[in-house]
């Protein structure tokens, strides 16, 4: 099995959602997913938001305090390779 990892250097002024959605653009922009813009609509609030298809599937995570935001996207593929 292969993994891949990125990160996405961000300037200060983007908001965590801000970063969510850039995920979010580059997942949609990529040759190997079938997933589409409107499975991305809603970000999650304080909670944890999963889309998935046969193939894939994109776990999305925000929390907002009053002190700290912190997010995160996941997206995992399997290709059986045929």
């Amino acid at each position: 099995m292969i993994q891949y990892s990125i990160e996405f250097l961000s300037p200060r002024s983007n908001t965590v959602s801000d970063v969510i959605r850039l995920a979010h653009s580059w997942i949609i922009g990529s040759r190997h997913t079938k997933l589409q813009p409107q499975d991305f609509l809603t970000l999650p609030e304080n909670s944890e938001l999963e889309v998935s298809n046969a193939d894939e599937v994109v776990t999305t995570g925000a929390v907002q305090a009053e002190d700290f935001e912190i997010g995160g996207v996941r997206w995992v593929r399997v290709s059986t390779g045929a």
